[in-house]
């Protein structure tokens, strides 16, 4: 069975929407407050997006912002300790797979 969005992973995504909210409201480009907080637009983007949002980041936007961290994070998605061991479990698992170079090489070298 393939693995499908859990609530996790809309939580992150409703985080993410709440900073680009807050940061148009501010007036505030990706490069910016990606600047203000220490990241690049890249990494701006993708925290927009509900990817790569750390505690200490999500603490810069807050004051950044000049919003309450309970703002950022206040959304309508509930999450369960479930839905989080499941979305942790998963991200493991893809983090222990090897990379496709590492396979190909290994075929390669069992071939010889």
């Amino acid at each position: 069975m393939g693995y499908r969005i859990d609530t996790t992973e809309k939580f992150l995504v409703a985080v993410g929407e709440n900073i680009h909210y807050y940061r148009k409201k501010r007036g505030l480009t990706l490069e910016a407050l990606g600047e203000d907080i220490g990241v690049d637009k890249a990494r701006m983007h993708k925290i927009e997006r509900g990817a790569n949002l750390t505690l200490i980041t999500l603490l810069r936007l807050s004051t950044f912002l000049e919003v309450s961290i309970a703002k950022l994070i206040d959304t309508d998605v509930d999450v369960s300790c479930e839905d989080t061991e499941r979305y942790v479990k998963h991200k493991q698992e893809r983090r222990s797979r090897p990379k496709k170079a590492k396979r190909v090489a290994a075929k390669k070298k069992k071939a010889r």
